[in-house]
């Protein structure tokens, strides 16, 4: 396989931790928990991996089922650096994932906020990367190579 992943930037600390990457022109990360600062701290990673592509990038942020829900003033900090997302990225996907109700009333809500505040059609909720992706037509290569180099690198399951 050609090397497919262009930039894999990897954070850690003792308050948080979230894996992120860039494969072709999608810039995937996944969540374990949000702290404060966390939302900076990506954007300034996106903003990096903005300045490797050419033409548009897409932004995929995956939240496990069991991961737990952010405290308010983190919502509030990830929902403030939603335009600066959106400055670097022609769409942003948001992947709640799990099944059953629970999982699916989230993402019902998120939807509702989303068309609410306008950026619907820029910010979309899903219950998996594979669903993400095939929503998507900012694509550079195929959904599936940029699935399994995704994959490769543990960005999703």
């Amino acid at each position: 396989m050609d090397r497919v992943a262009e930039l894999v930037l990897v954070y850690l600390s003792k308050s948080m931790a979230f894996t992120s990457g860039l494969v072709h022109n999608v810039f995937f990360v996944r969540w374990d928990r949000v702290s404060p600062g966390d939302a900076k701290k990506v954007i300034e990673q996106v903003a990096i991996a903005r300045a490797r592509v050419d033409g548009d990038m897409v932004y995929v942020a995956i939240t496990p089922a069991d991961h737990e829900p952010p405290a308010e003033a983190e919502r509030r900090e990830l929902a403030d650096a939603l335009p600066k997302l959106l400055s670097y990225c022609s769409c942003v996907h948001l992947v709640m994932e799990g099944s059953g109700f629970k999982h699916a009333i989230v993402r019902m809500v998120a939807a509702g906020v989303f068309l609410v505040s306008g950026k619907r059609g820029q910010v979309s909720p899903h219950d998996s990367a594979a669903d993400a992706l095939a929503s998507c037509n900012h694509l550079a290569r195929p959904a599936s190579q940029i699935l399994a180099a995704a994959r490769e690198m543990k960005l999703i399951a």
